[in-house]
């Protein structure tokens, strides 16, 4: 992709972002890049920018992997970082990381959970950015 392509993208996503979608999927397999993209974004439009992943569970963008929070993180269960998400009262992007495995037709809890967090959002300045080499969305 070009950089102006990338450019016009970014500026779609800002836009996004400025209408309050609540959640918003990207397709990717440069995570890096679109790390650094929505950092500087998030900085932009004065939010924080939090990441989560399985692994490491909720924690600020770009922060580098902790070998300690693999084993006691509550946010690294995908329920409670939605809970967490939820919870926040602060102006923020974040950014859920291969995600889609937990919207599988068969996780009815997340799937549920996801909309109504979805629909609590949608009023506030937080957005919910999917962000997965592959686009999987649950169909029930």
């Amino acid at each position: 992709m070009k950089s102006g392509q990338l450019l016009i993208q970014m500026r779609e996503l800002e836009t996004l972002i400025r209408a309050r979608y609540p959640v918003i999927y990207l397709i990717t397999w440069e995570e890096q890049k679109m790390d650094r993209l929505l950092d500087k974004l998030a900085r932009r439009r004065n939010k924080k920018a939090i990441s989560w992943s399985h692994t490491q569970g909720l924690q600020p963008l770009g922060s580098p992997p902790d070998v300690s929070k693999t084993k006691n993180s509550p946010t690294r269960d995908p329920l409670a970082a939605l809970d967490q998400i939820l919870m926040s009262n602060d102006p923020a992007l974040y950014v859920l990381k291969d995600f889609h495995p937990f919207l599988t037709k068969h996780n009815h809890a997340v799937i549920r959970k996801m909309r109504e967090v979805a629909q609590a959002i949608k009023n506030s300045y937080k957005t919910i950015l999917m962000v997965s080499p592959v686009l999987e969305l649950p169909v029930e």
